[in-house]
């Protein structure tokens, strides 16, 4: 109370870059799905806010087209880490090409959860060519896709003629490069299909993979989904700029705590690093009387909200304090 303060910064610096306020857009997959384009109107407002922009992995549009629509803007890049490492360092090369300032690497979703009411609906996007547009405008997958068409090679997962598989091959086409035309009479957009669900993510995902990181790109290395203390260490050993404290595959994953029952992640990390400015993205939480990290929460209005505080009671948001109160 009583600040004096006529103005308000709510700027802030995350991986050496000043931002107006301390906001991220995540990446969404398969946003086409709300709207034609969506990828391409959200990174345009993005970049006029001047708020990062992470362009997903399973994007509607190639990371190229939504750079074009950002101009200047700040632009992260999620990697989905793939079974094939040539992917891999395909996608990292055209991550750097489009001025990408960071990568995201997800580690919360190499295996999607088992939803009875997805699978009764036959609801995957990806089956419908939709979220896979990095994919089909990479030349290593485009490699990938040749190699399963090739002479000699097994064929593709049979298929029923119902009107659902038709109005998948209708969307699948649609959504791959080329015309309508051309795609109906061709097997590749199928095939394409089904390589991205081969191997877009990698469920052996370990920590050895990571350390190949620091080799393959010169971009600071962000990991999302990291949810304990010791990980956190682990994360900053191998020369990890930055993590996500992030559950945001526990609707996928179905297995994952909530964020608010998760041990402060970032604590160590600026621990290990007091003299250094090293950011940590978090979600909100509120601090509790009893412990400075708890999860309380208020009300009003009928709406439940969250606010993240250290245990100082400075509200904080996307960059944490390199040094804490004895009480932490």
């Amino acid at each position: 109370m009583l600040a004096g303060a006529a103005t308000r910064d709510l700027g802030t610096t995350l991986l050496g870059r000043r931002l107006p306020a301390p906001l991220l857009l995540a990446p969404i997959g398969a946003a086409d799905l709300v709207r034609r384009g969506a990828d391409l109107l959200s990174a345009a407002a993005a970049a006029e806010l001047g708020v990062p922009f992470v362009i997903s992995s399973q994007g509607c549009s190639p990371m190229e087209e939504v750079a074009a629509a950002m101009g200047t803007g700040p632009r992260w890049f999620q990697l989905y880490w793939s079974t094939d490492e040539a992917l891999v360092d395909s996608l990292l090369r055209r991550a750097e090409a489009v001025g990408a300032e960071a990568i995201v690497v997800t580690l919360d979703t190499t295996m999607v959860g088992w939803r009875p009411q997805d699978l009764d609906l036959g609801s995957l996007p990806f089956a419908q060519g939709i979220g896979i547009a990095q994919y089909t405008s990479d030349p290593r997958f485009r490699e990938v896709v040749a190699e399963r068409l090739a002479p000699g090679r097994a064929g593709g997962r049979p298929a029923r003629v119902t009107p659902g598989a038709v109005r998948t091959l209708v969307s699948i086409s649609r959504r791959h490069p080329g015309t309508l035309r051309h795609n109906l009479r061709s097997p590749e957009p199928r095939a394409a299909v089904e390589a991205f669900l081969d191997i877009y993510s990698n469920p052996g995902l370990s920590w050895d993979h990571l350390a190949t990181l620091r080799e393959r790109t010169r971009l600071p290395i962000v990991l999302k989904g990291i949810l304990h203390a010791d990980d956190a260490r682990r994360a900053l050993d191998l020369g990890v700029s930055a993590i996500v404290v992030s559950t945001g595959a526990g609707r996928s994953t179905g297995r994952s705590p909530h964020w608010t029952r998760c041990p402060p992640s970032a604590q160590p990390w600026a621990r290990a690093r007091p003299s250094s400015s090293t950011a940590v993205c978090a979600r909100a939480r509120t601090s509790s009387p009893r412990s400075p990290w708890g999860p309380t929460r208020s009300r009003s209005g009928g709406r439940t909200s969250t606010v993240w505080r250290s245990a100082a009671g400075a509200a904080s948001a996307t960059s944490w304090p390199t040094s804490w109160p004895s009480s932490t």
